[in-house]
């Protein structure tokens, strides 16, 4: 086995766990190449003769050629003997573009702008414990004393009212983009404060990061917006079906969240209950 490869592993992992989206590939092979575990291409297959032993090439005693299979001594490339009558050689695999020093010093100052701005204008904030650059994306870790820091910044992050959190361990995590730049959301105690919510909720019915009481009705817009009634009524996969106040109309809780933004509980004491025989 190759002696690099749990090295490898170990920031392939580190990677995963670190980074998402459409660049994944990409700065698992940026991070590869700075532990240079990747080789320039344009050494390989060169193989140096003058490491070429009788003690460097395996092969029985007394023999002057090596086996079949043998391994020689290589830069950057294993070379075998191949059996010309087993075929062609397969087709190499899609090779990743690397970004060009100027496209990445681009991306590198736009990342360095927004982490400026979310400093500036967010930095002191008594729930925030750190902003960070991490190359070309920022990495914001929170500490939520309510859940309303927490739809705060998938707000200022540009997470989508329809983009789905992940919890890990005691935090929840998010992601967005501000300004083109991906930013990452890291939200301790956020999984306890939506434990805590779905427990009080008569009709608790968690989407996309938040919890919606289906027995209040709910309004676009912060709350003034149009009135969404939930009259017990669900589609075949479970998801509440939904109309607006005065309407017949039905539509589902994740096409309603999807183009008018989360929903705002209203007050129970400002409208008329909201009735049904089902219950969460």
């Amino acid at each position: 086995m190759n002696p690099n490869l749990p090295h490898a592993l170990r920031i392939i992992r580190k990677a995963l766990a670190a980074y998402s989206g459409p660049e994944l590939e990409l700065r698992i092979a940026v991070d590869l190449d700075a532990a240079g575990l990747l080789t320039d291409i344009s050494t390989m297959g060169r193989v140096d003769r003058t490491e070429l032993t009788p003690e460097a090439v395996p092969g029985p005693p007394g023999d002057g050629r090596p086996p079949p299979d043998a391994v020689l001594p290589h830069q950057g490339i294993v070379l075998r003997r191949t059996d010309p009558a087993a075929g062609p050689p397969p087709e190499p695999g899609t090779v990743t573009r690397l970004p060009a020093p100027a496209e990445w010093e681009a991306r590198f100052a736009r990342a360095e702008k927004v982490f400026e701005d979310l400093v500036d204008h967010h930095g002191d904030r008594p729930e925030v414990l750190t902003v960070e650059q991490d190359h070309d994306r920022v990495v914001v870790c929170i500490r939520a004393r309510t859940l309303a820091d927490w739809e705060q910044w998938l707000s200022r992050i540009g997470a989508g009212a329809a983009e789905d959190t992940r919890s890990a361990g005691y935090a929840q995590l998010a992601f967005g983009t501000r300004a083109g730049v991906p930013v990452r959301l890291v939200a301790h105690e956020v999984p306890r404060l939506l434990h805590a919510a779905y427990q009080e909720a008569v009709r608790p019915y968690c989407l996309w990061g938040r919890v919606y009481d289906l027995a209040r009705p709910l309004a676009e817009n912060g709350g003034d917006g149009d009135q969404w009634l939930f009259l017990g009524v669900r589609d075949k996969s479970g998801m509440p079906l939904l109309s607006v106040r005065g309407r017949t109309e039905l539509c589902t809780l994740e096409n309603i969240v999807r183009h008018a933004g989360p929903l705002t509980p209203v007050d129970a004491g400002a409208s008329p209950p909201v009735t049904g025989g089902d219950a969460d």
